[in-house]
């Protein structure tokens, strides 16, 4: 675990290497900027950015969602790796999901399950981590337990993914993206499967290491 890292990094990287749970629900102040410390330096990256590239560089697979980008990749091999499977897809069920990938989680979520099943037949220890971002649009809250059935669908299927014994054995890693808990519905938000890690607003000292990235001392 990198020391270097703001307070909620190292709680969730804790976290991780204990291996109690695979998802977190990241929430709090999600739309800041997060410091990376390297080479006697200091840069700040969005929070899927920094995830991706500070907490899981070296998994095999990212991918992120939401409803407004859909599917999504940081890097170009991941995206085509993932569309090797996506063509095996529209082959056996006659979907077109090559030209375009679904949004709506309902269909979106359990192409990302097919990809992730899929690649831990070939390999059981397989390195891979979801993000999905403004979750509470994906399971808000405000559904109580009146569902319809592409609602019910997508949050067993994030219910699941907390709790499969082959996505707990392997290493993939669930990471649930929102402002405030409330806003996302309680099946997740109080699961014995899920942790809550709570970024923060930065404090003066945090401001002004910031401040002094994009400004000169004499501004200050």
């Amino acid at each position: 675990m990198n020391a270097d890292f703001p307070h909620w990094a190292q709680e969730l990287a804790r976290t991780y290497q204990g291996g109690a749970v695979n998802t977190f629900i990241v929430h709090g102040n999600v739309h800041d900027l997060a410091p990376v410390r390297e080479n006697n330096g200091i840069h700040f990256l969005g929070l899927k950015d920094f995830l991706s590239k500070s907490l899981f560089p070296r998994r095999e697979m990212v991918v992120c969602y939401d409803q407004s980008a859909g599917v999504w990749f940081p890097a170009s091999n991941m995206r085509e790796d993932f569309a090797k499977v996506v063509k095996a897809v529209d082959t056996v069920q006659g979907t077109n999901y090559t030209e375009r990938l679904p949004r709506e989680p309902a269909r979106a979520l359990p192409l990302v399950e097919r990809f992730l099943r899929t690649k831990l037949l070939d390999k059981s220890n397989y390195r891979a981590a979801v993000m999905l971002d403004y979750a509470h649009f994906v399971a808000p809250a405000s559904l109580g337990y009146n569902f319809a059935q592409d609602e019910a669908a997508t949050l067993i299927t994030l219910h699941k993914w907390s709790s499969d014994p082959a996505f707990t054995r392997a290493d993939i890693t669930i990471v649930l993206i929102c402002e405030n808990l409330a806003d996302l519905h309680p099946l997740l938000v109080r699961s014995p499967h899920t942790a809550k890690i709570h970024i923060p607003l930065p404090d003066h000292g945090e401001r002004l290491e910031y401040l002094r990235t994009v400004i000169s001392d004499s501004e200050l």
